[in-house]
């Protein structure tokens, strides 16, 4: 939460644009600055009339806010709304493309960034930092999210259980209806036999995750319901 107040400013350089900051105003004439962005709600005043009826996440709007000031594409090789494909071809297509994936489940907001197929960094805005997952626990948990944001043909599932428990099944499609099964009830935190590796980061320069604690960790959300600006 960067603030500036009378003559000692101390701002945060990712708030300021060109010597501006995001008020508009330079760091002279600003008396004080808080950049942190309380709640999504405020953004969706920039979003198009039409935007609602097009069915778009919240993370589409919000990586439309910050277009005209990143020199990056935040929708680029990210998975945030629903694609017709069968669980196991989606689940194969993000790790093969190692696909950022951005979740809202119960208004929390996390995400996993694969790294290659058997790699994948989880986040949660309620942990201070990140973790790895490998191997099956890869599997597990990335099939739960995708299940859990319904990204992928959960009908199919539902109209094709041999598909997926027949003779011909493979384990990967196994594991994916007995999520899909249960996954009114699963949370990320009663998932079996997932192992998660904490991944220090070294966060000194990165001002806008770091915990006031500690500059080796990330701020941490207070309540449940995260925003997309995370």
């Amino acid at each position: 939460r960067p603030r500036a107040t009378g003559d000692d400013m101390d701002v945060d350089e990712a708030a300021v644009v060109d010597g501006t900051l995001a008020s508009g105003r330079s760091a002279e004439e600003d008396g004080l600055l808080d950049c942190y962005p309380y709640t999504f709600s405020p953004l969706l005043l920039f979003a198009e009339a039409s935007y609602f009826d097009k069915g778009y996440s919240n993370y589409n709007s919000v990586a439309a806010f910050f277009a005209g000031v990143l020199e990056v594409n935040m929708l680029e090789n990210v998975l945030y709304e629903r694609k017709n494909m069968l669980y196991e071809d989606l689940l194969h297509h993000v790790a093969s493309q190692r696909m950022f994936v951005s979740c809202c489940i119960d208004a929390h907001f996390t995400a996993f960034q694969v790294l290659d197929e058997r790699n994948l960094l989880y986040y949660d805005p309620l942990s201070a930092g990140l973790s790895l997952v490998s191997g099956e626990s890869f599997n597990k948990l990335a099939g739960f999210l995708l299940l859990k944001c319904c990204y992928g043909d959960s009908q199919h599932m539902q109209e094709n259980k041999a598909h997926y428990m027949g003779p011909d099944a493979n384990p990967t499609r196994r594991m994916l209806y007995n999520l899909w099964r249960q996954i009114n009830n699963l949370e990320v935190g009663s998932l079996h036999n997932v192992r998660f590796t904490p991944a220090p980061l070294d966060l000194e320069r990165y001002l806008l995750v770091n915990g006031r604690r500690s500059p080796r960790s990330m701020s941490t959300q207070l309540t449940g319901n995260t925003c997309y600006f995370q």
